[in-house]
């Protein structure tokens, strides 16, 4: 009886670890198979810190690089006739808005006649004619059509300008992620987070030695930085052109290695450095667990 359960037990031991085993020899197949990131030597090649770079490039053209300001924005505002013939005609023709307004404030000046309070009525009629008045002008008057546009128009790249800051936050916390310096192609204007001296030359910091990653541009594969190339991740009202603000740029971005722990890109590196360890270790044990399994077979049967 002892036999048979210790035979039985044998069986269930050889089954479990050929079956372990045999998982991690298939995750691991399945690992090459799909390239996984957890294959690439650091997680300076992986598609998660690539898209947290482009995160950045887009924060960075927004807040830095932009020459877009909410006054250059409303310089450049401007009215075409098809806007001011769709304003004007909106909500109907002249008279169809006229009767419109006489009936939004015909109840309510019967009312106050009704009661008496003629005070009331005649604001009500005098805030009536104000939009009669402003309707029937807009029939009679371009110009009066198109500084309402213009007003409207304000408003929204105002409202954008406001919201844009709820952005700034992040890009805040990009900066102490990546270490920039770049150079407008055109202009020659730099851009950078560095405390360089007047005789210092980038090389100097910006290198091996210092820095755990580096994307230098222009470069064979990505070219020039064009930050309106990686995508805006926030909508632009359509009063805001940007086809003439387009630049190129050359320099540096930057990881370094003098980042405390806890910053996130270091944090983010280093787990993935545990696991794919760990990655590693359990491959490594599945593969001799599946060896070993087919050994005690091999010798049993």
């Amino acid at each position: 009886m002892d036999t048979k359960w210790k035979n039985r037990l044998q069986v269930i031991g050889l089954i479990l670890l050929f079956t372990f085993g045999l998982k991690g020899v298939l995750s691991g197949y399945n690992l090459l198979a799909y390239e996984n990131d957890y294959l690439k030597g650091n997680y300076f090649h992986t598609q998660g810190f690539e898209n947290e770079l482009h995160e950045f490039i887009g924060y960075l053209s927004l807040f830095e690089l932009s020459e877009v300001t909410m006054e250059t924005a409303k310089q450049e505002i401007t009215v075409s006739e098809h806007e001011i013939e769709e304003h004007r005609f909106r909500y109907g023709n002249l008279a169809d808005q006229i009767q419109s307004i006489n009936l939004q404030y015909e109840d309510q000046i019967q009312v106050a006649l009704g009661t008496d309070n003629q005070e009331v009525a005649d604001l009500y009629i005098a805030e009536r004619d104000k939009k009669i008045e402003d309707i029937t002008n807009n029939f009679r008057d371009d110009d009066h059509v198109r500084e309402k546009i213009v007003r409207e128009k304000e408003l929204r790249i105002e409202e954008h300008f406001k919201n844009l800051e709820n952005y700034r936050s992040r890009f805040l916390r990009y900066k102490e992620m990546f270490t920039y310096y770049l150079k407008d192609s055109e202009t020659g204007n730099v851009y950078t987070n560095l405390n360089l001296t007047n005789d210092q030359a980038i090389e100097e910091v910006i290198n091996e030695k210092h820095m755990m990653f580096i994307r230098s541009y222009p470069n064979s594969k990505y070219g020039y930085l064009i930050p309106n190339d990686f995508g805006r991740r926030i909508d632009y009202p359509e009063e805001i052109d940007f086809s003439h603000y387009e630049k190129t740029y050359t320099g540096h971005i930057a990881v370094s290695k003098s980042l405390p722990a806890t910053n996130q890109i270091i944090a983010e590196a280093n787990n993935f450095k545990k696991i794919q360890m760990l990655l590693l270790i359990y491959t490594l044990v599945s593969i001799f667990a599946l060896a070993l399994s087919i050994y005690f077979y091999k010798k049993h049967v």
